[in-house]
């Protein structure tokens, strides 16, 4: 009971916020030309995607298929990523593939005993009727990357970590966490006086506990950070979505850097940790790049680098920016520019935050100076 008081409130409050705008918009997404990026190997790119989406076929969700494409081609990504409860219905169904200019691509988020799981790039669907290290197995078996969902989330928070080191990686960013944060009340004034697009501005913030998680697994070994909208679109009124997919697909976006734009080269692309996350609610983004230059040439995010004295870490920005780098989870340089180039002050974990005018812009995964 209590839960359909909190369903039909927080229905309530998106339903104000759907129609309400008391703040200008502010400027939408763009499509913009994919081009060569300084520091990219040949033939890479930078493709701008949605991450943890679910439709129909999942509890509590009521989106279509068509809603979900449509919805993207508006935010103007490259691909979108479904992961549905516990099923690959899409999949079965024959609907991965490009529809427009959109690449969609199907994954599951396995509702696993331990907490939840998206994975990336599995074929056949995984029974959850078993315990985690047994799923794990299974999706390790497949090829399959897997992503620790919404671990700070009160209500479903994941609860071994001891299993990490058949993991991935996990969610940096999770918008539905960031915003349950708020409580209900507080969601529902925000929505009466904000419109839709800068509510969603005002839920990017840094998600200080995740990283913090995140940091001390880095130490550790490699695990991959991801940005999720986690989107529903649960709630109806009058046939009209009230938490659309179109509000949250423009909030944040993971970018794969791939050389082959296909469901093998953007799950690759997962799988090694040649990714970053971008909040293209603060401003699009798609010519972000972190670096190192070894003696045995270039070295891109998500991977290791042997160290050597002169060993040079570089970023690269489309504008000045706030450029942070952390080195083990603790601020190492901050400069504003957009560009930045400095030697590796050792072995350690290096990875960068960009924050345009003090807001959490892009957060890259990390090289490993080992």
């Amino acid at each position: 009971m209590l839960r359909k008081i909190q369903q039909v409130t927080l229905a309530s409050c998106l339903l104000l916020f759907s129609g309400c705008a008391a703040m200008p918009f502010l400027n939408g997404p763009q499509r913009r030309a994919l081009e060569a990026i300084p520091g990219l190997p040949p033939g890479y790119l930078d493709y701008s995607g949605i991450v943890h989406v679910h439709t129909l076929y999942s509890h509590h969700s009521t989106g279509g298929f068509d809603e979900v494409v449509n919805a993207a081609e508006r935010a103007h990504v490259d691909f979108v990523i479904i992961t549905d409860h516990d099923n690959l219905r899409w999949l079965k169904e024959k609907k991965e593939g490009f529809h427009g200019h959109v690449l969609v691509l199907v994954g599951t988020e396995l509702s696993t005993p331990s907490g939840h799981l998206s994975v990336l790039g599995v074929e056949n669907e995984i029974s959850i009727k078993q315990d985690t290290r047994k799923i794990l197995k299974e999706v390790q078996k497949s090829g399959a990357a897997s992503f620790i969902c919404h671990a700070q989330l009160k209500l479903n928070p994941w609860t071994d970590w001891s299993l990490r080191p058949m993991v991935t990686g996990m969610e940096v960013f999770n918008l539905p966490a960031e915003i349950y944060e708020d409580g209900y009340v507080k969601i529902g004034t925000k929505s009466f006086v904000y419109s839709p697009r800068h509510l969603m501005y005002s839920y990017v913030k840094r998600p200080d506990a995740a990283l913090k998680q995140w940091d001390e697994i880095l130490v550790e070994r490699k695990f991959v950070g991801i940005g999720a909208v986690d989107a529903h679109q649960r709630f109806r009124f009058l046939g009209m979505a009230l938490d659309s997919y179109d509000a949250m697909f423009e909030a944040v976006q993971t970018h794969a850097l791939a050389n082959d734009f296909s469901r093998k080269g953007i799950f690759e692309a997962f799988k090694k940790g040649h990714v970053y996350i971008g909040f293209d609610v603060v401003k699009p983004i798609r010519s972000f790049f972190f670096e190192a230059l070894s003696a045995k040439g270039r070295v891109m995010m998500g991977e290791s680098v042997k160290f050597h004295k002169g060993l040079k870490l570089r970023v690269f920005l489309p504008e000045s920016a706030r450029i942070r780098v952390l080195k083990d989870g603790k601020e190492w340089k901050s400069v504003s520019g957009d560009q930045w180039e400095g030697e590796a002050d050792g072995f350690g974990v290096y990875r960068v935050e960009v924050y345009l005018n003090d807001k959490i812009w892009i957060i890259s995964n990390p090289i490993y100076v080992r």
